[in-house]
């Protein structure tokens, strides 16, 4: 539980102490809200930089659980289109790695792996898009890492702009 004091109370809350220690999930201000939404709302606390890296490692998490509902498409790919299954793989994990790599640089080396990992992201839809295309997989197996990547993408695209 964050403790803030007298001052920062004042500061965020306008002195409205019962407020200053609850949770996240009780602030009237989110109610409705998704839990995702609910992180990304609360990121809004402090620096930009710090809400920036914040989002990163959300964005890296994000981007290993794409990895993992990718996998068993890309090891199914493997005998039917091995350059697409290849192109997959590598553009999920560039993804991922940029993204870390990203959270430990700064100014406008951060935002260009961003970038690089929001391209990434692009060409992992786009592949799976055509691996669809050409009959490999079936839309409906693949749906899962559709809203992994969407989510992705949205929070990428938050970081760049």
């Amino acid at each position: 539980m964050l403790l803030l004091s007298p001052q920062q109370q004042q500061q965020r809350y306008g002195g409205d102490a019962h407020r200053a220690n609850r949770g996240p999930a009780d602030d009237p201000r989110t109610e409705g809200e998704t839990g995702l939404q609910r992180q990304i709302s609360h990121l809004a606390c402090g620096t930009a930089a710090a809400m920036a890296s914040r989002m990163a490692f959300i964005a890296l998490d994000r981007s290993v659980q794409l990895i993992e509902t990718l996998r068993p498409h890309v090891a199914a790919l493997m005998s039917r289109d091995p350059d697409l299954a290849d192109q997959l793989r590598r553009a999920a994990s560039s993804v991922a790695l940029n993204l870390a790599e990203g959270r430990k640089c700064t100014g406008r080396d951060r935002i260009q792996h961003w970038k690089v990992a929001s391209g990434s992201a692009e060409a992992v839809r786009a592949a799976r898009r055509v691996a669809v295309a050409w009959g490999h997989v079936e839309n409906a197996t693949i749906a899962p890492s559709v809203a992994v990547c969407d989510e992705l993408s949205a929070i990428l695209w938050t970081l760049t702009h």
